[in-house]
């Protein structure tokens, strides 16, 4: 009876562990690619990037920020979070600032051709020149089809640097479905700039 408890328990923690490993997120502590399919990336710090950050190459990953801080392009034009032709992507519990008054063409995040990208519980700050046109896009989905945004709050301040664009990728994607917002605010003080512009224009 005793010999059988002692192998029950073993095989227990045995389980325990196994489980664990099989299920634990994988920890990331700067920019970088995120390379792995079927991977939870999670943030354990702010980080900071002379330009680009994070760069999504592969399908059914999330991103959990958890509350922590994304400062890219701090010195040369980037992107936050870059997504291109992935599918499945979750980006989530994380605050985006973009606060160099210099910088251009540098949107928070950037979905390329994609499938089914779910942002939740995202912050941002954006910043850009205000006298000259910066693109400094909140969230631009260029081609990118069945997509979310909820309970996150968009804001940009640049000329020319809408919260939130959709545009259709002429070549491959002529028409973007599937779109929708939830429990956001989206805010664009910049001239010329709209909180949603839903065309294939600037």
């Amino acid at each position: 009876m005793g010999k059988n408890i002692i192998i029950f328990v073993i095989l227990f923690l045995i389980s325990l562990i196994f489980m664990n490993f099989i299920s634990s997120d994988t920890l990331i502590t700067s920019c970088t690619n995120l390379t792995s399919v079927n991977t939870i990336y999670s943030l354990q710090n702010n980080v900071s990037s002379d330009s680009y950050c994070m760069n999504i190459t592969a399908s059914n990953i999330t991103l959990n920020g958890n509350g922590y801080s994304i400062f890219y392009a701090q010195d040369l034009n980037g992107r936050g979070i870059e997504i291109s032709q992935k599918e499945n992507v979750t980006i989530k519990n994380i605050k985006l600032i973009m606060n160099k008054s210099t910088s251009t063409s540098s949107p928070v995040i950037y979905s390329f051709n994609g499938t089914n990208l779910n942002i939740t519980n995202i912050s941002t700050i954006i910043q850009g020149p205000t006298l000259s046109n910066a693109f400094n896009y909140g969230v631009n989905l260029d081609g990118t089809n069945n997509s979310i945004i909820s309970m996150s709050f968009i804001n940009t301040t640049a000329q020319r640097s809408s919260a939130v664009v959709i545009s259709p990728e002429t070549n491959n994607n002529p028409l973007v479905s599937g779109f929708r917002i939830r429990d956001s605010r989206l805010w664009s003080s910049g001239t010329t700039s709209d909180t949603l512009k839903i065309d294939g224009s600037n």
